[in-house]
Formats: C-alpha cells, structure tokens, sequence
C-alpha cells in the first residue's frame, strides 16, 4: 500500500513461472501490480503466454534465473 501511495507501482517477480498459476493468484489478489514471471521451458512459457494473455500488467520472460550472467539448456 505505501508503495502505491508514493505514487509507484509494484513488481512481483515470478521465477520459475511454469504455466501461470502463481502469477494468475498475484495478479488477482494485487490487480495494482506489475507481474513479471519468468520461465526457461519453451513449453511452458507458451502456455504462460496464453495463461496471461489478458493481463495488461503482466510480462512473460523466457528465461531462467541464475547466480552468475550465461545461458542454460533445459533438459526433459
């Protein structure tokens, strides 16, 4: 709330996003947000995408989250 008094908005940061449901539940339980949810499955992300396709403050990243900057490969 103070942060939405001081005239900012928050970001909640979903990593490890899978396909949505945690971001759908913040979304919806703080609709003044931004949700940033981050996923490294290709699979995933594109059912994330759709799950959040109708959330204007939501933001998909296809990516993964790590300790140290490089790239990582996703193995089934």
């Amino acid at each position: 709330r103070e942060l939405l008094d001081s005239g900012r908005k928050p970001i909640i940061v979903d990593c490890g996003a899978n396909i949505g449901a945690a971001s759908l539940w913040f979304a919806s339980s703080f609709p003044q947000a931004h949700v940033v949810a981050v996923e490294p499955d290709p699979g995933n992300a594109s059912i994330l995408r759709e799950n959040l396709s109708d959330l204007p403050t939501a933001v998909v990243l296809e990516a993964a989250i790590g300790a140290q900057a490089g790239h990582v490969t996703v193995q089934q």
